[in-house]
């Protein structure tokens, strides 16, 4: 159903007073019945995995930016499971949105490598004092 965090259909269905369950749920879920993922929980087991298996990088390809705008509630929730986890670890955490076709997907990697490469030298020459360019 793609729930958003705020979701217009779940408050419709509530004031029909029908019984319904969702796959997703909004930001505060009392009172509905839900079936979801820890994506929180999830997203940041494999921070911490990542971390202890010797990373100091790590990357979340999340969602296309429009979803993300929208409120998409595993959107948002992955990426505070990120977060949380990339600052616990002390880890260099990057973000990026990702459509699901596969030029996007190409794109997002593009986008990843070109931020992981290393800086050119500088041209200048050193600096007499300490070296420094």
């Amino acid at each position: 159903m793609e729930i958003r965090l705020e979701d217009d259909r779940v408050t419709r269905l509530t004031k029909t007073g029908l019984p319904f369950a969702t796959i997703g749920r909004i930001a505060e879920p009392h009172g509905m019945s839900w079936i979801d993922i820890d994506y929180s929980g999830l997203i940041a087991r494999c921070v911490h995995h990542l971390g202890d298996l010797g990373h100091r990088h790590v990357a979340l390809v999340n969602r296309s930016a429009e979803l993300v705008a929208a409120g998409y509630g595993p959107s948002h929730r992955a990426l505070a499971g990120f977060r949380a986890a990339a600052v616990q670890r002390g880890l260099t955490g990057v973000e990026v949105c990702c459509g699901d076709d596969t030029a996007s997907g190409e794109a997002c990697v593009e986008q990843l490598l070109v931020r992981s490469r290393p800086s050119p030298p500088s041209t200048r020459p050193p600096c007499r004092e300490c070296g420094a360019r």
